[in-house]
């Protein structure tokens, strides 16, 4: 959400699937499914209508924060062949506005690093473009961006838990909430 800073306190995670608001940029959502067996699309529900492709071809997990159903889920195995891509467009670009960037995210595995939002290319490893990663070593969500971690989450994340990961800026104070509580420090940047 590009323009708003939906979150900058903390608050109760949705428990319905999310749906675009005023400055939605991108809205990914299951589409498509018939079936716990057959799979599902990954649709941008957003007013830009994005194509998203899918690489790798990653399957359809029916579980979901909301249900064991529809909308369900993409099980990644593999960061490295699996994954989601969206084209790039200037509606991606942060400036020096509020945003939001969020999620919900189910570890299969911890102790080794995997990236939950990055929308960096692999030519660009220190841009300045913000990412959200799981960090291997202390299972810690952190914010990257400009080229370091810029907050670094206090609680370590288990496996099979949904955790709902939100990243808003307002003004010139970002902060990291998962599941609604603030995670880490404030950081100062514009």
């Amino acid at each position: 959400v590009k323009g708003t800073a939906v979150y900058t306190a903390a608050f109760t995670p949705s428990t319905t699937p999310l749906t675009a608001i005023t400055n939605t940029k991108l809205l990914l959502s299951m589409t498509g499914k018939s079936s716990p067996n057959n799979n599902g699309s990954i649709g941008d529900q957003s007013i830009l209508n994005n194509v998203i492709t899918t690489v790798g071809t990653p399957p359809y997990a029916g579980l979901s924060p909301y249900s064991n159903t529809y909308p369900g889920s993409i099980n990644f195995t593999s960061a490295n062949s699996q994954y989601l891509s969206a084209p790039t467009v200037a509606g991606f670009s942060y400036g020096t506005g509020d945003f939001t960037m969020e999620c919900w995210v189910n570890f299969k595995t911890v102790g080794v690093t995997q990236y939950i939002i990055d929308q960096r290319n692999s030519g660009t490893a220190n841009a300045i473009i913000p990412t959200i990663y799981l960090d291997g070593t202390t299972n810690t969500i952190r914010y990257y961006v400009s080229g370091a971690d810029r907050i670094t989450g206090a609680t370590a994340r288990t496996t099979n838990t949904w955790y709902h990961i939100a990243v808003a800026r307002s003004g010139s104070s970002t902060k990291l909430f998962v599941n609604g509580t603030q995670d880490g420090s404030t950081y100062s940047d514009t």
